[in-house]
């Protein structure tokens, strides 16, 4: 009988100098060098080729797929359990983090870097447990195919590229959440804003770059001079416990806020860098897209003002205003609203749509995603269950559900599995994203035992 957790400890090592190298790629969207084989960037191009090259020196079967993603297939069952994995990494801003983002430092343990565990560390952990289990011959009914996406992070696009041009595995799993299993993911919707406003002092606000994050840093330039707000700003810093910076910049003031990055589903766990700034400015303008702010969104990561609060049985709703710009009197906005299934578009849409009426706002286009759910009492569910139980020891531990937004939203009979260790936050799409390496080490050892499960 193998020994799963022998098996991790031995390819522990090399696993972590892959995961160092694939960190250091800062595999953020890039607009400015999109190419034909590179429809996000070039940076997700590269972690895309250095992944498929790791299949390739391995000896496996690896497929591009026009640069969306790509795949590793590993195995020659004839029945297909696939992995769904994601290479690219939300924007960082460097002066917050404690290590660079993209150093893959280690220090006391743990790995930094963004995406060393959403989602890098879970693809390597992924693909060293299916060599040990091709290698000891376990993959008897199925194989592995590893997919490799390069746009998770903007809703998904690659994904559906690829289930566009390759078939559906016969069950999935998505290590992109935490163990045990995330058997439920809330309706998701992004609604983009936009409008126009009269200025009335405020030149230009700029908050967030992305509507799943909660925005880290927000810039605004206010007409007049330096003494007509400092000492105010200065206490409203103080008072609010976040830093800033403010100084005269032509016939204008600039103002910082740096608040505190999250993950928008937990939006509550994070500090509104926009929301924040728009508050105050709010004090000294009545325009429209700062006065909107305020009012809707200042203390509020639950949507209660704009009337859609609702605590279901995937718990509160969230509400995370991800981007927030204006300029020359365009405003331009992203807001992310996460609900359970008692819940409805039809039901939070209109009450969206009144709140931006009420400011001469409207509704540019909203992305929508419905709810998912699998029975955690299923064969499927507890067989990832008890292998996540018998590696980690830990039986206390239970399925849940959340307003995730993982892969499993765009693949058939799939579930979100690991590797976050319940109870402990690695901070993903915050600051200071690490990974305990000596969990990395564990989850191989759970992932290579479930995948020997499902394999039988």
């Amino acid at each position: 009988m193998i020994d799963f957790k022998k098996e991790a400890a031995a390819v522990r090592e090399d696993c972590i100098r892959n995961l160092a190298e694939l960190v250091r790629i800062p595999s953020v969207y890039d607009a400015d060098t999109i190419t034909e084989g590179a429809p996000y960037g070039k940076y997700s191009r590269q972690a895309l080729d250095f992944m498929l090259d790791l299949g390739r020196k391995d000896g496996y079967e690896v497929a591009d797929i026009d640069g969306h993603g790509g795949h590793i297939i590993i195995g020659d069952g004839e029945e297909t359990l696939g992995i769904l994995c994601h290479i690219d990494v939300v924007p960082v801003t460097e002066k917050d983090w404690t290590y660079p983002p993209f150093g893959a430092e280690i220090h006391d343990g743990k790995m930094y870097g963004r995406g060393v565990s959403d989602d890098k560390g879970p693809t390597l952990a992924n693909y060293y447990a299916a060599k040990i289990a091709h290698k000891a011959g376990l993959l008897k009914s199925k194989k592995i195919c590893l997919f490799f996406g390069c746009n998770e992070e903007k809703s998904c696009p690659d994904i559906q590229y690829y289930f566009s041009k390759v078939p559906y595995p016969d069950i999935a799993y998505a290590p992109d959440s935490a163990f045990p299993i995330l058997y439920g993911e809330k309706e998701l919707t992004v609604f983009y804003i936009r409008g126009e406003a009269e200025e009335k002092g405020l030149r230009k606000f700029i908050g967030g770059k992305i509507y799943n994050a909660v925005p880290e840093k927000a810039e605004a330039w206010m007409e007049g001079c330096l003494a007509d707000y400092e000492v105010a700003y200065n206490a409203y810093l103080a008072r609010i416990g976040l830093p800033g910076e403010i100084a005269e910049e032509g016939d204008t003031v600039r103002f910082t806020l740096y608040g505190v990055s999250a993950h928008a589903l937990q939006p509550e766990k994070g500090r509104n860098a926009a929301v924040y700034l728009a508050s105050f400015l709010a004090g000294y303008s009545d325009n429209r897209f700062l006065q909107f702010i305020k009012t809707y969104f200042e203390d509020d990561y639950n949507g209660v003002k704009l009337g859609v609060a609702c605590d279901g049985e995937m718990g509160n709703t969230s509400s995370n205003l991800g981007v927030a710009n204006f300029e020359d009197g365009k405003v331009s906005m992203a807001l992310n609203i996460r609900y359970s299934y008692e819940q409805k578009l039809e039901d939070v849409q209109p009450k969206v749509e009144k709140a931006l009426h009420e400011f001469g706002f409207e509704l540019d286009k909203l992305t929508f995603m419905q709810a998912i759910y699998l029975d955690p009492e299923s064969d499927y569910a507890k067989t990832l269950i008890g292998a996540y139980q018998e590696m980690s020891g830990d039986y206390d531990s239970k399925p849940y559900a959340n307003g995730s937004q993982t892969y499993c939203r765009f693949c058939p009979n799939s579930v979100a599995f690991g590797m976050e260790q319940p109870g402990i936050t690695n901070n993903p799409h915050g600051n200071d994203e690490h990974l305990d390496l000596d969990w990395l080490e564990t989850s191989i050892a759970i992932y290579t035992k479930a995948i020997a499960d499902l394999c039988k």
